[in-house]
């Protein structure tokens, strides 16, 4: 027990010393949370100004000549010195000569038939437009339909459309206080199942690959030889994988800590909603998944490792090892769309696939406890039998074997069959 805490506390200290770790695990993270903060202040500060602009536009003084003798009253709401009555067209020339007016409109007598109204403003231009109309509007509307307001307001708004999306998800109450699909309205809480999901495949492949290339390293340069001179390849195995495993738990840690104070802190800034809430228990579960994926990943890869002779093979080594991770990844990403689909659910309780597709349905929210139960349990059941099989790798005459890796050798190594 003595030397497998040698070797994690060497491990441990050693990887989170590096430059790597230090810019994807601590300086990655803040970054982000700065550059979410930065964003947020300047689009803010650009929205107030747009919405100063816009939230009480300049009405400007504009006359009128009803030679139709439609427009008789002008409407209670349509602010005073807006719409000024002139008797004959030289009188509001004069007035817009003057200044006194910005423009004026001439309604002719056959305007019920014609509907045309002649609008005169010196200072028009072909890409000018008139944001002002909406007076001469109103008012025609409302003296036609004189003494009858409510059909004057009926024809002005001839429709208030209200829709209303009938379907079982759309119809959960607070259903754009989680993220996932069905939040049309803000892309922030549609994407993050997708960001969590990539940042957790990225960070889980990234912590196992490392072990896979220090036990490969360590081999070339005949180090392992050294180790195994005073460790048992079960205590080297167990040492490094916890090591590293809890320097890549940092990492995980520091993206989650860190995601979550940036949606807690920041729904001001993300225009979140205001009853929108990361549930403590995702973060335990997400944490958890990442602590039963690596111990699989991590112990089939050193697996791998163990049997690599040179650096060059860790591609290869890699896909095979992971490939079942990949496929989950990606089949992750499609079921987004149906969290609750058979595709969903089966990834999310294959074992292999479980840490990116539970991980991915959690994030969403709705997973039922059973199958919240049956997935933690394979993985974890999986967890114990990949560490034990890649025990069984870790044999002095596998270490130091220089044959190389094929997946047949792999994985009839790992069965204890080599």
């Amino acid at each position: 027990m003595k030397k497998t805490l040698l070797i994690l506390k060497h491990e441990l200290l050693t990887t989170i010393g590096r430059r790597s770790f230090l810019i994807f695990g601590v300086l990655m993270p803040v970054a982000a949370m700065l550059g979410l903060a930065l964003f947020g202040r300047l689009t803010a500060e650009s929205a107030a100004g747009s919405a100063a602009e816009t939230a009480a536009p300049k009405l400007e003084a504009e006359g009128f000549i009803d030679e139709s003798g439609l427009l008789r009253v002008i409407p209670e709401d349509i602010p005073s010195g807006i719409l000024v009555r002139y008797q004959t067209l030289e009188t509001a020339k004069e007035a817009l000569q003057a200044g006194k007016i910005s423009s004026y409109y001439v309604i002719p007598p056959d305007y019920l038939t014609s509907g045309l109204i002649t609008y005169v403003r010196e200072d028009f231009t072909p890409f000018s437009s008139n944001q002002q109309d909406w007076a001469i509007r109103w008012a025609m509307t409302y003296n036609m339909f004189l003494g009858h307001p409510e059909i004057a307001q009926r024809v002005w708004n001839s429709m208030d459309l209200q829709v209303t999306d009938l379907s079982a998800e759309q119809g959960l109450e607070g259903v754009c206080t989680r993220p996932g699909p069905y939040c049309e309205s803000n892309p922030v809480l549609r994407m993050l199942p997708l960001f969590v999901t990539v940042i957790f495949f990225v960070i889980l492949m990234n912590g196992a690959g490392i072990l896979m290339r220090s036990v490969s390293k360590e081999k070339q340069n005949r180090v392992m030889e050294v180790l195994l001179l005073s460790a048992s390849p079960r205590q080297l195995l167990l040492g490094k994988i916890s090591g590293l495993g809890l320097a890549a738990l940092l990492a995980a840690a520091s993206w989650l800590v860190s995601g979550y104070l940036t949606l807690g802190v920041g729904g001001s800034t993300l225009n979140l909603p205001s009853g929108f809430e990361i549930p403590a228990s995702v973060v335990f579960w997400a944490i958890t998944y990442f602590v039963l994926g690596y111990a699989v990943y991590a112990s089939l890869m050193a697996g791998a490792g163990a049997l690599v002779p040179n650096l060059k093979e860790i591609s290869a080594a890699t896909w095979v090892v992971a490939s079942p991770l990949f496929i989950g990844y990606f089949l992750a990403i499609v079921a987004i769309e149906a969290p609750h689909g058979p595709l969903a659910v089966a990834i999310s309780l294959f074992p292999l696939t479980a840490p990116v597709g539970m991980v991915m349905r959690l994030t969403i929210g709705g997973v039922p406890a059973w199958q919240l139960a049956v997935s933690v349990s394979l993985l974890a059941l999986t967890a114990v039998l990949a560490v034990w099989l890649s025990a069984r790798v870790f044999r002095v005459q596998e270490l130091l074997s220089g044959q190389p890796f094929t997946p047949k050798r792999y994985f009839k190594t790992l069965l204890g069959g080599g």
